[in-house]
């Protein structure tokens, strides 16, 4: 210190300013622990404060020095020594060091009981003999042991089975496919435990064998393995098909483990809302079963699985009894020797296929993949977007009453029924292996649709609708009634004299047909050659469609005779009981025939034009 005069506190004298300004820089920037100040005493620095505190947090739990004795040095607050079971520290009152003198009487009134400050630290050290190791149960294991005891590994079910434990426990199971991890939850799952038979989610343990009041239950989250479920792990078609079923049974939405190789030998049944579907792709399955594998019961899902069978003669995929409303089919593919979808009368209402291809060995034509198996009663919503069908007849829509498809290929379709009604069809495309597609039912709305092969409507087709659809040649016929296309095509009508045909020969007789919903409208021509016979009595051309009878229809005639070069103009009519033109000129009586309005011979020419409505 430069001057260090002595001076007392309080000084106004300029050298203890300085003196004063000098230790105060040293106190806040000096890098020693202290400095001694202007009167002599020593004084902590900012960096002395900064050191103190660092060891104090450092050193904030408590040191035991020992028993008691005189002689002990105590240097720090947080030093104990064990007085009768109890252990002391040093109160904050009193100067530190401190240094007991053996007489507890004297000592005892600058010390302080801190047994429960240590307890606190011990409870929270992770040190062997502390910690979990110091609290335990009246008659049971300390919390330390419970812990490293509550996990139980196991390699097998029936070992969980052996076990007495309270709730809390936990069980690890290893074992293949059947591996998990198991809590035993307290309440009563009697009704669980019965379900389950196969064991894969409710274990029953030694001590509550029904679970009336506890249970190792599997952790999980979502679909449930079938392999749970399967002591045999996956070991055969009768193991795959319980498993399955039983896992179905007990959680509801399962999740194919196998990717490939599940074999079903018995029929899997659905329960209602449950769902089925692949492990992360798609999930294949053979069926060994003579008849349905798979049958649903309503708000069922299957997603991204593939069905397959062994060939028996009426192996078939999934069947929908009726009253089995709102399945999901996802991705799907079903081939089978006979149906790969069977629908029951009233079957499967609100049923939605995404994609799905369905697959039956039966020929084209002679039997499809999916079948309506009955009549509907009211209407059942049937939907498929974009089904295909590997080449075979997709659809036999039997009976149905509203069916719904929206793209899709199928060579062919089947209307086995003239119950069938409402089947509504739009970007079809429809292959010709099967034949002539022939349409029975009523109100059928089949639109944009393109069939690489003839189409009928049989005598049973009634109000049916085909909308800017492509057919060869627009080649339709109509035997029904209310139907309704469009066609415009070549066409040779017949010509008949007194009922019998009228020979061209080397002549021309031919016509076009245009049909607009149910207008038809019809241009014939016709020239006799040198061979042609006219016959004998009146002449009546047919037409191509059946006549609406509730109206009359006549037309325009303009006849040639060649001979004479002569013009001769008549009126066409239409007899509505036999669907044929008859022509008319002159008056009522001149009634067109081999010599009427002329003889008929080389050169003779006559055209026509009449338009109609169909039935």
């Amino acid at each position: 210190m430069k001057y260090n005069t002595g001076n007392p506190l309080g000084s106004a004298d300029p050298r203890d300013l300085y003196d004063t300004a000098s230790v105060a820089d040293n106190l806040v920037h000096g890098e020693e622990p202290a400095y001694t100040d202007r009167l002599g005493k020593s004084r902590k620095s900012w960096a002395g404060m900064e050191k103190g505190f660092d060891e104090f947090l450092a050193n904030s739990g408590f040191e035991i020095l020992g028993d008691y004795a005189g002689g002990i040095e105590i240097t720090a607050y947080n030093q104990v020594i064990r007085y009768n079971s109890a252990l002391y520290s040093v109160k904050a009152s009193t100067e530190l060091p401190y240094t007991t003198n053996g007489a507890w009487a004297t000592d005892e009134p600058f010390l302080l009981n801190r047994d429960d400050g240590v307890l606190r630290q011990d409870l929270s050290s992770k040190d062997n003999g502390r910690g979990a190791s110091l609290v335990s149960m009246k008659d049971g294991p300390s919390v330390e042991e419970a812990v490293k005891n509550r996990v139980i590994r196991v390699g097998s079910v029936a070992e969980i089975e052996s076990y007495s434990v309270p709730f809390g426990y936990v069980f690890s199971l290893n074992d293949s496919g059947r591996s998990g991890v198991f809590d035993v939850v307290e309440g009563d799952y009697t009704t669980q435990v019965a379900a389950d038979t196969l064991k894969g989610v409710y274990v029953a343990l030694a001590d509550d064998p029904a679970g009336a009041a506890k249970v190792a239950k599997r952790r999980f989250d979502g679909a449930a393995s079938h392999f749970w479920f399967d002591a045999e792990s996956g070991g055969g078609s009768t193991a795959d098909a319980i498993a399955i079923q039983k896992a179905l049974d007990v959680v509801g939405n399962v999740s194919l483990e196998k990717c490939d190789g599940i074999a079903i030998s018995e029929q899997v049944v659905m329960p209602m809302g449950s769902a089925l579907q692949a492990c992360g792709r798609l999930s294949k399955v053979t069926s060994s079963v003579n008849g349905y594998w798979l049958r649903v019961s309503g708000y069922n899902t299957v997603r991204d699985l593939e069905a397959d069978d062994t060939g028996l003669e009426n192996a078939s995929a999934c069947y929908f009894p009726p009253g089995s409303p709102a399945v999901h089919f996802e991705n799907v593919k079903f081939d089978a020797t006979d149906a790969a979808i069977g629908f029951a009368a009233d079957g499967g209402s609100d049923f939605v296929s995404q994609g799905g291809q369905y697959y039956t060995a039966k020929a084209p034509g002679t039997a499809a993949a999916v079948r309506v198996l009955g009549e509907d009663s009211a209407a059942v919503p049937r939907k498929f977007y974009g089904p295909s069908s590997r080449g075979c007849t997709l659809f036999d829509f039997g009976g149905c009453n509203n069916f719904f498809i929206s793209g899709g290929y199928t060579n062919g379709l089947i209307f086995s029924s003239s119950a069938a009604s409402k089947v509504m069809a739009t970007n079809l495309r429809v292959g010709s292996a099967a034949g002539v597609v022939t349409i029975s039912g009523t109100q059928h709305q089949i639109d944009n649709c393109i069939f690489a092969a003839a189409v009928v409507l049989d005598s049973g087709a009634i109000n049916c609708s085909l909308g800017n659809c492509e057919v060869p040649d627009y080649n339709i016929t109509d035997n029904g009634s209310g139907n309704r296309f469009t066609v415009e095509k070549a066409i040779v009508p017949e010509l008949n004299a007194g009922g019998v045909p009228v020979t061209i020969g080397t002549g021309t007789l031919r016509g076009v047909v245009s049909r607009v919903n149910r207008r038809v409208s019809l241009d014939y021509f016709l020239r006799f050659g040198a061979d042609s016979d006219s016959g004998a009595g009146e002449w009546r051309f047919s037409i191509p469609y059946k006549v609406d009878t509730n109206y009359r229809y006549v037309g325009e005639v303009v006849m040639y005779d060649a001979s004479a070069a002569n013009y001769r103009h008549g009126k066409c009519f239409i007899v509505p009981a036999v669907s044929e033109i008859r022509v008319v000129f002159d008056n009522s009586s001149s009634l067109l025939s081999e010599n009427n309005p002329f003889t008929w011979a080389e050169g003779d020419e006559l055209q026509l034009s009449i338009s109609y409505f169909t039935k």
